[in-house]
């Protein structure tokens, strides 16, 4: 640590924890710095199963709705496909009412919903459920 910090880090209020270090520095001036966004690697993982299998590539992570946080896993926009990753953050409670909502969503917009799980991205099924819907004239 270099003088200057030693200083500044001297100045800080006695605190513990990582919110009161984060509201002292504040205090001291600092800026926080943003945090990139966490993003879950499947739908990656299947768009990369899909080119290998020849399929038409999906747009990752899509913000499907104009105006609207949503945003699909994996989306087919030619297909009006959506292919949702159900992963262990759509089992909270509180998740439920937003899924829902989002789920009116893609259909008021025409598109189809596929739910996969997590373990049929890893095993391959959900490519061959991909290549099915993708098949599928609508």
């Amino acid at each position: 640590m270099g003088q200057w910090s030693r200083t500044r880090w001297a100045s800080l209020p006695a605190r513990r924890g990582a919110g009161a270090l984060s509201t002292s520095a504040r205090a001291a001036g600092a800026t926080p710095r943003q945090r990139a966004p966490l993003s879950d690697p499947l739908p990656s993982f299947l768009a990369a199963a899909c080119r290998r299998a020849s399929l038409p590539q999906p747009l990752v992570e899509y913000p499907f709705a104009p105006g609207r946080k949503f945003r699909a896993d994996c989306c087919w926009v030619d297909f009006k496909l959506i292919v949702e990753v159900q992963g262990a953050v759509h089992r909270i409670a509180a998740r439920f009412k937003a899924d829902r909502e989002r789920s009116q969503v893609i259909a008021c917009l025409g598109y189809r919903l596929m739910l996969v799980s997590p373990e049929e991205v890893r095993n391959g099924r959900a490519v061959h459920l991909v290549r099915a819907a993708l098949s599928v004239q609508i």
